[in-house]
């Protein structure tokens, strides 16, 4: 009963809120993708289960969170909503973010000369957004066990994004 009242009171079903939190990526992403093209610059995000991160090429430090800008911070889902990722038509198993928040991105190691520099397999994004207005192609499916529609983000080589619904039993 309780439950049935906070979402009368809240106004909001846990179907429009899913449906927020896919247009809310896809936006992110969209806007991100403008960014850069205009900084003439990498950017990526990395998906969790229950939530994601920007990230930002740099050449002498590889893939870094993307720090400073309240449009991109790393965001985590609604209460048991989830995303399922597909890369080319492939799932893509995703950890779930700890309590304790975003893992903090792993760090330089020292090579074969022992010499200390970035290590460009770290923290590699799920999508990359490129300079030249390319993208990753992938598809993110928005679920939540208590809605009864999913919402699926699609992203193609080109940089096109697609939002779609479906009803499911």
């Amino acid at each position: 009963m309780a439950s049935v009242a906070m979402l009368s009171i809240s106004g909001e079903n846990f179907d429009d809120r899913i449906e927020k939190e896919s247009r809310k990526l896809s936006a992110q992403v969209s806007l991100l993708q403008d960014e850069a093209i205009v900084q003439s610059r990498e950017f990526g995000v990395r998906l969790w289960q229950n939530g994601y991160r920007f990230w930002a090429w740099d050449k002498d430090t590889g893939w870094l969170p993307l720090q400073g800008d309240d449009d991109f911070k790393a965001h985590v889902l609604i209460d048991d909503a989830e995303i399922n990722l597909s890369l080319n038509g492939q799932p893509v198993p995703l950890d779930i973010i700890p309590v304790k928040g975003f893992p903090a991105p792993q760090t330089a190691r020292q090579n074969t000369q022992n010499q200390t520099g970035p290590d460009f397999r770290q923290n590699l994004p799920h999508i990359v957004l490129f300079s030249s207005g390319e993208a990753t192609g992938f598809e993110a499916l928005f679920r939540h066990p208590d809605s009864f529609t999913q919402w699926t983000v699609n992203g193609d080589l080109i940089g096109s994004l697609k939002i779609s619904s479906e009803v499911v039993e």
